[in-house]
């Protein structure tokens, strides 16, 4: 597994808004992209 993988499958029962701050930090960080960002961001929203 990829550690990219293991990292989304820990993350899935967050709190959305943490993992929004986490994903805004690594936006911040310039670590993902603005298009990376914006899809994690709908897909973390489209769970709500």
């Amino acid at each position: 597994m990829q550690q990219k993988d293991a990292v989304t499958i820990s993350a899935e029962g967050e709190d959305p808004v943490i993992q929004l701050k986490k994903l805004k930090l690594l936006l911040d960080e310039q670590i993902i992209t603005q298009d990376e960002f914006d899809i994690k961001k709908k897909e973390i929203l489209g769970r709500i």
